[in-house]
């Protein structure tokens, strides 16, 4: 785990947080997040992210089995047809 400390600016309490082994441009992106904001709001941060990769998740399900049960991706050539008759192509 990595960490990030931060002096808080009332009675310099050091704030550790730990955070899972990220790249470090995430990291340190994440790092600023608690240097700007208060280490409490991290967690809420951190819980709309998840919600917002939950909705991305179950979207990717609903098109796959969406795919699955329409017979699987257009071909190449319903594709072209498609862009012809729209005029797209």
């Amino acid at each position: 785990m990595q960490a990030f400390d931060k002096r808080l600016a009332l009675g310099g309490t050091v704030t550790r947080v730990d955070l899972p082994a990220q790249p470090p441009d995430l990291s340190d992106q994440v790092g600023w997040l608690i240097w700007q904001t208060a280490p409490e709001n991290v967690p809420a941060y951190i819980a709309h992210a998840l919600e917002k990769q939950v909705k991305i998740d179950e979207l990717d399900e609903m098109s796959t089995e969406m795919l699955y049960r329409t017979g699987g991706p257009l071909s190449q050539e319903e594709a072209e047809r498609i862009d012809k008759e729209a005029g797209w192509a």
